[in-house]
């Protein structure tokens, strides 16, 4: 499968036929309060991806950006973030249920990466929940609401374990469209993730 680098219509009756398909596949709506289990079976079977992208961080007195480097691969990962918050280095890595973060060769370990690089850094992000968001699906284990679709079926928002999250952009990779842009708000903190390029399948553990 290929990597994508994300810088680089139909007759009328067709464009009608697919719009009253996907309306009736979405219950005749585009906004819903559904349980999270929903989610087209090739995203949730994606166990295996890898990203590159920017990752900024506002409040509403400071704002701040990473470079992240997000490797994915049968519940396990990696993740390496350069120049956050004025630091050189930041990195993430999970086995089994043991997470471990590396700051200026000091680390720390939890079963909760959100928890740990809030203690860290004194910021939010949901990167626990982003194992799902990022593939532009609901967290399975916990309810979705206001579930919003665009004219092909992709999940465009949605509201989930305090999160409002907003997907503005997509990419095709091997005919998934996977999201190249999200934005998640919660009271206090806006977090967006730009993803420059994305890899998904079994070539992205290479």
């Amino acid at each position: 499968m290929a990597l994508i680098d994300t810088r680089s219509a139909g007759t009328l009756l067709k464009t009608l036929s697919y719009t009253v398909a996907v309306l009736t596949l979405f219950g005749c709506t585009s906004q819903q309060s559904v349980d999270a289990s929903y989610a087209p079976e090739a995203l949730v079977a994606l166990e295996d991806w890898r990203i590159e992208a920017k990752l900024g961080i506002r409040t509403q007195k400071e704002a701040h950006s990473a470079y992240l480097r997000w490797h994915f691969s049968q519940g396990d990962y990696d993740a390496q973030l350069f120049g956050p918050f004025g630091k050189g280095k930041v990195f993430i890595e999970k086995q089994g249920r043991r997470i471990t973060l590396t700051d200026n060769d000091k680390q720390q370990h939890s079963h909760s990466a959100e928890a740990l690089f809030q203690r860290i850094t004194g910021y939010k992000v949901p990167i626990d929940n982003l194992l799902s968001w990022i593939k532009g699906i609901p967290v399975p284990t916990t309810r979705a609401d206001d579930l919003v679709f665009d004219e092909l079926g992709r999940l465009t928002g949605l509201q989930q374990d305090g999160w409002q999250i907003s997907y503005d952009r997509f990419v095709n990779v091997d005919s998934l469209w996977l999201p190249t842009k999200i934005v998640m708000r919660d009271s206090q903190h806006k977090v967006t993730l730009i993803v420059k390029k994305w890899q998904a399948g079994p070539t992205a553990t290479h």
